[in-house]
């Protein structure tokens, strides 16, 4: 966290209306991700000048807000993480996530997480007394070099399956979503049978998948690994454009899907 700049602020709001399906609110305890992840669209969400991955503002009034908010708001789902990770290092010190969910549970309001960090595990007591929680893993891939270079600062691979395994065991019935699709690193050679094996070795029985959605910040941030990869940037313009490419991984992520008796959702 040394290279990271973190700044205590404030907000004014805590729940934000959120037009995309199945969801009423979105809820971000942060903004900004130490995970730095070379694809994330938040910065084109947040128009966010700042190099993502290298700062992260901590609301730390945000739980107070949100209590305010819940007071007089409508029930609905909220999308806890929306452009953020909520459970990126940080919240080790700072707890925000963990006392937001502390006020939500309040009024056991529905919500849904997904998460590259194994933290989340701290919370599992807290997160097994809602009535309605959705709790997601993201995973694109089950070789960790590659996480490392896409991914650097979230979870290794093998903490988030040990993680979900834990919430499996828990009955927390978590779900892994393979996504974003990145050419040339998740439809490597046996890459997908690899991580859909680590998936069923878990316990977790239910798999959604999407495609990486190319935003201008993110080729910007992915021509860092042209440098060992120039191939990369072509690759992956075309197959973003290229209906039938995702069709073709789409059909492999079912076929070792079936093979492991797992269900796909979204």
């Amino acid at each position: 966290m040394s290279n990271i700049k973190v700044r205590e602020v404030t907000c004014k709001t805590a729940l934000s209306p959120c037009g995309l399906p199945g969801f009423k609110y979105s809820l971000n305890p942060y903004r900004g991700c130490q995970h730095g992840c070379l694809y994330c669209y938040s910065p084109s969400i947040l128009r966010e000048k700042r190099p993502w991955g290298s700062f992260v503002d901590v609301k730390v009034n945000i739980p107070t807000v949100l209590a305010k908010e819940l007071g007089r708001k409508a029930s609905g789902v909220t999308w806890l993480g929306s452009v953020c990770d909520a459970y990126q290092p940080v919240e080790e010190r700072y707890l925000v996530t963990r006392r937001c969910l502390g006020e939500l549970l309040r009024v056991d309001m529905p919500v849904s997480l997904l998460t590259k960090s194994s933290l989340v595990e701290r919370d599992y007591e807290l997160i097994s007394s809602f009535s309605d929680f959705e709790l997601g893993f993201s995973l694109a891939y089950g070789d960790d070099s590659i996480r490392e270079r896409l991914e650097p600062g979230a979870s290794t691979i093998d903490e988030r399956i040990r993680a979900a395994s834990a919430a499996a065991e828990m009955g927390l019935k978590p779900w892994v979503f393979i996504a974003p699709i990145m050419p040339g690193y998740t439809d490597r050679e046996g890459e997908l049978g690899r991580l859909v094996g680590k998936i069923s070795s878990s316990g977790v029985d239910r798999v959604g998948f999407d495609p990486f959605r190319p935003r201008p910040v993110a080729w910007k941030r992915l021509n860092q690994l042209s440098v060992e990869d120039p191939q990369l940037a072509t690759r992956t313009r075309e197959a973003s454009r290229n209906g039938e490419y995702y069709e073709r991984v789409a059909l492999e992520i079912k076929r070792e899907c079936d093979r492991y008796g797992i269900s796909l959702v979204g």
